[in-house]
């Protein structure tokens, strides 16, 4: 299968370089036309016209900025993708998803959806996930001619825009993770820790941290929340009121903590207190003008 890379931006390079690398037939377009001597030197051919690269092309990666941006560049090519299969790789809502597969079947063409998570450095590897919602059939067919940009795909289901919403949904827990792991670093700093060691330290407490993902994504499941045989919401509220009086004294910022404080607070409100923690989840689905 001849494989296209439509917009060469650093996923897309890192995208094509694999592929090629793999032994895949790859060409290439940008819009905007320059060098790109990785994706040459791994045996890739770049097109100055997007015409020329569609037309060599059996399946289309696109790797464009957003999905108006996607739909501009092909529309000159419309008649002229049946047969074609488009992967939109994109970022954006669920709505672009589903607009944009109907707009392939329009032009007889197939359609995936796919949501990277990892960064262009980590194709390649098992850093990197990739999440596909549509065809299922059409998913199964390309993992063998996609396998050199990852070992790690996972098929969400059919509709469209499920890539889509699984991406955003994911994205919300790495940037949460990331902020928290940020914001103990500063309030580690502020009260005069190496940061470094705090690192290590925090790195080595992950294990439990899964372990208690685990039985909150039981009771979450059964909408069951089971009395307190750790800890219950109530300790970890006083735990919490402590490290924000050492954080106001030290002069660091925690904004997402003084959240969950305010969370723990409801949660307790509303009856929970005596829970464990994974009882603050209903929280995050009341309405924000509730207390």
């Amino acid at each position: 299968m001849r494989i296209g890379i439509i917009g060469l931006g650093n996923m897309g390079q890192a995208l094509g370089t694999a592929l090629a690398k793999g032994g895949r037939k790859v060409v290439g377009w940008n819009r905007t036309p320059r060098d790109f001597p990785a994706l040459s030197a791994a045996g890739a051919t770049v097109h100055p016209q997007l015409e020329t690269a569609a037309a060599e092309a059996d399946l289309l990666l696109l790797v464009m900025l957003s999905y108006p941006s996607t739909e501009e560049a092909l529309r000159p090519l419309a008649g002229r993708l049946t047969g074609k299969i488009l992967v939109q790789l994109c970022s954006g809502l669920p709505d672009d998803a589903i607009a944009f597969d109907a707009w392939a079947r329009g032009e007889a063409a197939r359609s995936l959806d796919v949501a990277v998570l990892g960064f262009p450095s980590d194709i390649g590897s098992d850093r990197v996930l990739f999440v596909h919602s549509g065809d299922e059939s059409l998913h199964r067919e390309l993992l063998p001619h996609l396998a050199p940009i990852g070992p790690r795909h996972r098929h969400v289901g059919t509709a469209p825009g499920l890539a889509k919403t699984y991406d955003n949904v994911l994205l919300a827990r790495n940037y949460a993770w990331m902020m928290s792991y940020l914001q103990a670093a500063a309030l580690a700093r502020a009260a005069g820790l190496d940061t470094t060691v705090y690192t290590e330290v925090a790195m080595s407490l992950l294990g439990p941290l899964y372990g208690n993902i685990e039985r909150a994504a039981k009771e979450i499941a059964t909408g069951r929340f089971a009395p307190a045989r750790e800890a219950s919401i109530s300790v970890h509220h006083k735990a919490v009121a402590g490290i924000l009086e050492v954080a106001r004294r030290s002069g660091a910022a925690v904004p997402i903590l003084a959240e969950v404080h305010g969370l723990m607070s409801s949660a307790i409100a509303h009856g929970a207190g005596d829970r464990e923690i994974a009882a603050c989840f209903p929280e995050f689905l009341r309405p924000r003008s509730e207390p």
